[in-house]
């Protein structure tokens, strides 16, 4: 129809997208960059607002996740963390279990010594939350201290820059590195096994960060004193659609921030 030769240049699944709105508004979910959020679908966000978030993440729109499987939240819930689920995260008063990694990733097979035999980090870390010590307890502090530096570890993450922002991940695109061939999808899955400051992370961040890693075009830039009116109607190509239509489009063709198309679509929204 007229709708397709007005927007030609775009995907079918994005005109159909632009078109059929309203299902846009159950991909919100929090995380620390679109990436985290699109992999991890912990929290759904529902207003498209960072207050429904734990302290420290953002909302993002448009990811993957689907709200209607996930409850949305009643609290402001801390990140999660590695190991265990919420019925054992909660000690019998109420209070927050002590986790060996706050936070951070947990080396689960790394073998370490505890009270006289060998056990792996995995195990030390059962062991200390199955005797409901409670977090931030001076017990919980000891274990931390004792067994933190070899069995937690920060993650590798492939678009993490040096002022430790995180740029959006071109996940489908598939790049060759000394006869090596794989996406950035897979690179970035690799590279979780790996931590911060590794020479292996830092290698594939140099040299593969570059074709996989983009700042992602947002509707408002950089302007994060303001909130983005998601459902504010607009008109784009001819189709009627909403703010929301348009980061979906945006994020859909990878448009980079600092782009002209980029700065044509802000000026106009």
């Amino acid at each position: 129809g007229s709708g397709g030769q007005k927007n030609e240049g775009l995907a079918s699944g994005v005109n159909l997208a632009l078109e059929n709105y309203s299902s846009l508004q159950y991909h919100f979910f929090c995380g620390i960059s679109w990436t985290h959020a699109d992999e991890t679908c912990d929290v759904f966000c529902p207003s498209g607002d960072r207050s429904d978030c734990p302290e420290g993440l953002e909302c993002y729109a448009n990811t993957r996740c689907d709200g209607r499987d996930t409850d949305s939240p009643t609290s402001s819930p801390g990140p999660t963390v590695t190991g265990g689920g919420a019925a054992d995260g909660l000690a019998p008063g109420g209070g927050e279990i002590c986790a060996l990694c706050d936070g951070a990733m947990l080396h689960e097979s790394k073998p370490v010594s505890f009270q006289t035999q060998t056990m792996t980090c995995s195990e030390v870390d059962r062991t200390i939350r199955s005797g409901k010590i409670l977090a931030g307890s001076n017990s919980c502090d000891d274990a931390r201290e004792m067994y933190g530096r070899e069995c937690c570890y920060e993650e590798c993450r492939l678009c993490r820059t040096p002022d430790d922002d995180f740029l959006d991940l071109r996940s489908e695109r598939v790049v060759k590195q000394g006869g090596y061939e794989a996406s950035c999808q897979e690179i970035g899955n690799i590279l979780s096994a790996a931590s911060e400051g590794d020479g292996m992370c830092d290698d594939a961040r140099s040299q593969l960060g570059g074709e996989c890693c983009y700042e992602q075009c947002t509707l408002c830039g950089d302007n994060t004193d303001v909130s983005t009116e998601w459902y504010a109607t607009v008109t784009f190509q001819g189709l009627t659609t909403t703010c929301l239509g348009i980061d979906y489009m945006l994020r859909m063709e990878q448009i980079s921030q600092g782009s002209e198309q980029c700065g044509e679509l802000q000026g106009a929204y």
